[in-house]
């Protein structure tokens, strides 16, 4: 399963708490060294190698190629191949001998993670997830029930290899992602409803009011779009308490006419699906036009650069691609910044893209340095929403908007929505974790403009200094709403003085997380089994669950994320829907509760 030191804090020994006392020192060791020395780099987010992956680091590789580490035999392990010979870490001294020994004594000795808490958590049933959102409805008062809803963390948990720290990421995920998809201007308090304990996670199953969001409207028109592409709904279907407490849950809502099936959503599912086209378009109402955007964020780009109201930098090579990158900041109500991106060649002039030559642009009707004007292939725009996260949106070179930037303009090599491809939302909230990212402006005394005028607009609009004070006031907005959103979730106990910046974005920890091919452990802790023996003993004698795709998992297979939750051309009803019957469940979705 994924895994991930916490590295946010200040020392390995701290990291690896309750670990010490285990008797396989030969694995702290180990992934210290991985963490020091090649964390910092392979870290899954700024290359697509996370070393502190194990299934990662011991996935087949394809066309053939060596594992990074083959568990057992380090002269088949590529990691310990890099290591030997020095290759690794890159633009560092090498490990020392004594490193290189431990690495190579771990892989022979079979590889294996520390357990990091994972073993030590108990099994939690869907009767003891019902129930304390049977128990937490019971004391809500009946006017507020029907704006109530409940997201739960208890699939995860459920896996023992998923280690506890993640468990504390997902929570900060989870209240990030639904005040990032939200217009109001107060902060949607997250509230744990769970006996958790509070030392080793923040909550497994939490209580969210919609007015909060505002969700509400409309008769809960957001709340069902969710709803509608929710692929895990399903209510116990025997009797017993799991199915007495979902009764009840039911009878709460019912008291105002409303219920909608679901007792309580995934997180991770949330977090992962929510925060992609279409979803995050529509939760977050993202306009589908530049102009629509301007009318509700109040600015007007063309109007800006006439009036040099804008502050503007350009760069030959960005962070996203090998082409140059402008970008704007224009004031409006709360901050928005807009990039224009560049192919090598602009259709309609294949000079146009040097913006060293043609800084001036974009192209339009009133522009007055037409001769100087760049012609752009699209953009990013990051807007503030009113509680201080960020809002994005992808456009194309007419200003529409797109779900997915064109492979050929920009590409994410830390490939966080599963593909090199930058999607809306992931790709970039993954990107600017920490806010806005610096930006050194080289156009401004390095242009080739020598026409008066246009050295005087050049010198009106791009303004590094200007444009840095900007990017650093923004910046420590954006950490300061972070701080209010997740800051409860991160920064406790050990990790209470630490800066919120120093830990992992966790959006893209659950994202990922989420994306991973499924093994016996997770297929089990998803159908609500103990362990995965009792699943494999189950598809040994079920042919449904052979007939479902089940079948490669006794001998260490594994299901793609998106087959398991895939609908069938005629069937309601996705993969896992139908594995659930199987184990006492009737599955449920929106369209089946319209």
């Amino acid at each position: 399963m994924l895994w991930l030191v916490p590295l946010w804090v200040g020392s390995m020994d701290m990291a690896l708490a309750g670990v010490g006392d285990q008797p396989d020192g030969l694995a702290k060791d180990a992934i210290r060294i991985l963490d020091y020395q090649c964390a910092s780099c392979h870290d899954g987010q700024n290359h697509p190698l996370d070393t502190l992956d194990h299934h990662g680091l011991t996935a087949e590789r394809s066309a053939g190629r060596d594992r990074f580490i083959e568990p057992g035999d380090p002269e088949s392990s590529y990691l310990w191949k890099l290591v030997q010979t020095d290759v690794m870490p890159k633009d560092a001294a090498p490990l020392s001998d004594d490193e290189k020994q431990t690495i190579r004594d771990w892989i022979v000795a079979g590889a294996e993670f520390p357990d990091f808490g994972g073993t030590q958590r108990t099994f939690i049933s869907e009767a003891e997830v019902l129930g304390q959102i049977e128990q937490h409805l019971n004391g809500t008062r009946a006017e507020d029930r029907e704006f109530i809803r409940y997201f739960s963390l208890h699939t995860l948990a459920n896996n023992r290899t998923i280690t506890t720290d993640k468990l504390r990421l997902a929570a900060a995920g989870l209240a990030k992602a639904l005040n990032s998809l939200s217009r109001q201007r107060n902060v949607a308090v997250l509230e744990a409803i769970d006996d958790s304990d509070p030392t080793q996670h923040a909550g497994l199953l939490f209580a969210v009011d919609l007015r909060q969001l505002g969700w509400e409207v409309d008769n809960f028109e957001k709340w069902k779009q969710v709803l509608a592409a929710y692929p895990y709904g399903k209510q116990p279907s025997r009797r017993g308490e799991a199915r007495r407490s979902f009764d009840n849950i039911k009878s709460h809502y019912e008291v105002r006419s409303f219920f909608d099936g679901f007792a309580y959503l995934r997180a991770d599912w949330f977090i992962a699906s929510a925060m992609r086209p279409p979803l995050y378009h529509e939760l977050l109402d993202v306009p589908e036009t530049v102009a629509e955007l301007e009318l509700a964020e109040g600015f007007d780009q063309e109007s800006d650069y006439l009036r040099n109201q804008l502050v503007r930098g350009g760069v030959l090579l960005s962070n996203v691609s090998t082409q140059p990158r402008v970008v704007d900041y224009h004031a409006g109500e709360r901050g928005i910044w807009m990039s224009y991106d560049f192919v090598s060649q602009p259709a309609n002039d294949p000079e146009r893209g040097d913006i060293v030559r043609f800084p001036l642009g974009p192209q339009f009707p009133n522009n007055p340095h037409p001769s100087a004007a760049f012609e752009h292939a699209g953009g990013e725009i990051i807007f503030t929403l009113p509680n201080g996260l960020h809002g994005y949106m992808l456009v194309d070179a007419d200003g529409r908007r797109i779900d997915a930037g064109p492979i050929e303009i920009v590409a994410d090599r830390s490939m966080v929505s599963g593909t090199p491809e930058i999607v809306n939302g992931v790709s970039c909230i993954s990107c600017h974790r920490h806010g806005m990212i610096d930006f050194n402006d080289q156009i401004a005394f390095g242009h080739a403009q020598t026409s008066q005028s246009e050295v005087v607009k050049i010198e009106s609009i791009y303004r590094p200094d200007a444009l840095q004070r900007r990017l650093d006031e923004q910046r420590a907005d954006y950490l300061r709403s972070l701080r209010r959103v997740i800051g409860r979730f991160l920064q406790v106990g050990d990790d209470a003085g630490q800066p919120i910046e120093a830990f992992p974005e966790p959006i893209t920890t659950v994202t990922r997380l989420y994306q991973r091919d499924l093994d016996d452990d997770q297929i089990a802790a998803e159908l609500g089994l103990p362990d995965p023996s009792s699943l494999n003993q189950m598809i040994g004698v079920q042919t449904k669950l052979i007939s479902l795709g089940l079948g490669v998992l006794p001998d260490g297979g594994a299901i793609k994320r998106n087959h398991w939750e895939a609908r069938g051309l005629n069937n309601r009803e996705s993969k896992f829907q139908r594995a659930a019957r199987e184990f006492g469940f009737t599955p449920v979705s929106r369209l089946s509760v319209r």
